[in-house]
C-alpha cells in the first residue's frame, strides 16, 4: 500500500481477473513476501477444495428443511426471486449436465452393489 509520501507497494486485482503489483521503492524482500503470501493463499484453497465441498454437502443435508422454509418465505414476499432461481437452476443444469449425470450414475451404482 502506498504510504503517506508515496513509498511502498501493494497488490490489486485487475479487471480481467489478474493480480497486478504496483511498485514504488519496493525492496526485494517485500516483493518476495507478497509472492509467498499469494502462493500460500492459492494453495490453501486448492488443498481444501474437496473438504469445503463435503462440508457444504453435509450442511445442506442437515439444514435442508430450514433452507426450504426460508426460501418459500422469501419467494412469497418477492415472486421475482422464484423466477430468478428457476432460471439459475436451468442454466446451471445445462452447463453441468454431463457432470451431474455422471454423479447420478455413480450413486446409482453404489446403491445397487451390496
Amino acid at each position: 500500500m502506498l504510504g503517506r509520501h508515496g513509498w511502498g507497494a501493494g497488490l490489486f486485482a485487475g479487471r480481467r481477473g489478474g493480480i497486478y503489483v504496483y511498485i514504488k521503492k519496493l525492496t526485494i524482500s517485500k516483493l518476495l513476501g507478497y509472492i509467498n503470501y499469494m502462493e500460500e493463499t492459492i494453495s490453501y484453497y486448492a488443498r481444501n477444495k474437496e473438504s469445503r465441498k463435503n462440508y457444504q454437502r453435509e450442511y445442506y443435508k442437515t439444514n435442508r428443511d430450514k433452507i426450504k422454509t426460508k426460501r418459500q418465505y422469501d419467494e412469497t414476499n418477492n415472486p421475482s426471486l422464484k423466477e430468478a432461481r428457476k432460471e439459475y437452476n436451468s442454466n446451471y443444469y445445462k452447463n453441468n449436465k454431463a457432470r451431474i449425470l455422471a454423479r447420478r450414475r455413480e450413486l446409482y451404482k453404489a446403491k445397487k452393489t451390496p
